[in-house]
């Protein structure tokens, strides 16, 4: 009795209305109205509202005014502004007349510039990225920072990779209880399986001083770099195929 009416609909919406059909006048099935031949004449629903902008916008700030308050006006949170001008994220004070981007939801509104294209960002032949760079200086016993753009390691100060490399790999080393050197191994054991560390430039982010490196006595500081250089060494000492300056 379903004629005209697609097997594909009246499973998920139930069976048509018989007499309808037969009349041709059309019938319903479950929240949809049918025409002739089983036209959906009735949208299931109608928005209501006009979608949401993602536009980011600025925002001149007002006598009075602090992060708090404008993050709460537009209802998002201080850090989403902070971290959405890059000269609020030392420092967050703002003052009357100053203009700041909001983002329009939840979020970051990051910059790009002509050159960070979506190609480069999402190249599957890089395997560690990150805005501190390390090249081996003619041997895997010694590195100094560089700008890249291509390296031998990225430090673990701030560094991506992919989920699935990382749990292939295990992680990081956990002989490395003590953290140097720990960042290098990582990066050449993900560019062993045939990928590349690219410094990314210019990221919105601020050194501090290492918390644990400041606590630790100096001379225990340098046993334990040592002990752990000797680890990288023992498995890494002989592959400067792997140094990208050499």
């Amino acid at each position: 009795m379903d004629r005209h009416v697609p097997t594909y609909l009246t499973s998920r919406l139930g069976t048509v209305n018989a007499e309808a059909v037969v009349a041709s006048e059309g019938g319903t099935a479950g929240d949809v109205s049918l025409g002739r031949y089983s036209t959906i004449i009735k949208p299931v629903a109608i928005p209501t509202s006009a979608p949401i902008s993602h536009k980011p916008f600025s925002y001149t700030v007002a006598a009075g005014e602090t992060l708090g308050t404008i993050a709460s006006k537009f209802h998002v949170s201080v850090s989403q502004i902070r971290w959405s001008n890059t000269n609020l994220i030392s420092n967050d004070t703002v003052n009357t007349g100053d203009q700041i981007v909001v983002p329009p939801v939840p979020g970051v509104v990051v910059s790009v510039r002509s050159s960070d294209t979506i190609e480069a960002l999402a190249d599957p032949s890089v395997v560690v990225a990150g805005p501190y760079g390390l090249r081996g200086q003619g041997t895997p016993k010694e590195f100094a920072a560089s700008p890249g753009p291509e390296v031998d390691a990225i430090e673990g100060y701030c560094m991506a990779f992919r989920e699935s490399d990382a749990e292939a790999l295990g992680g990081f080393d956990p002989r490395f209880q003590f953290y140097r050197i720990a960042d290098i191994e990582f990066s050449f054991r993900l560019r062993d399986r045939g990928g590349r560390a690219v410094v990314v430039p210019d990221l919105p982010l601020e050194k501090h001083e290492h918390r644990l490196w400041e606590a630790t006595d100096p001379k225990e500081r340098q046993r334990l770099s040592k002990r752990n250089m000797y680890r990288f060494l023992d498995r890494w000492g002989n592959r400067p195929d792997l140094l990208v300056g050499r």
